[in-house]
């Protein structure tokens, strides 16, 4: 996968009260494995959406650019799926999975089918 994401602008104060991680994990940097991002929120209440923040952040992360890529139907698919622990789907080769086990935590990972 070469890494070319789609630009969006998240306002800064979206991410107080929270935590994004994000890993890359292969052999160079033309041969990726996996991409893992995760966004946690420590104060998720009634007036603190995560799956709106989260899947700004997340969505962003599925327009990597990779060989038969399609960035913006990866996009709609974390939209669509914020909330659904373990969905998964496959989009030009890639697997993109989420994981929504608690209220606080999203995560996506976008990974090389073995």
């Amino acid at each position: 996968m070469c890494l070319e994401p789609q630009y969006e602008q998240l306002p800064i104060e979206t991410f107080f009260d929270s935590n994004s991680t994000f890993s890359i994990q292969g052999t160079s940097p033309s041969e990726i494995q996996e991409i893992r991002c995760q966004y946690t929120n420590f104060h998720n209440n009634k007036n603190n959406n995560i799956n709106e923040i989260a899947k700004k952040y997340l969505g962003y992360i599925a327009t990597v650019s990779y060989k038969n890529s399609d960035g913006q139907k990866a996009k709609e698919w974390v939209y669509a799926n914020i909330s659904n622990n373990r969905a998964k789907t496959e989009i030009g080769g890639v697997t993109f999975q989420i994981f929504a086990p608690t209220n606080m935590v999203r995560t996506l990972s976008i990974s090389v089918p073995e």
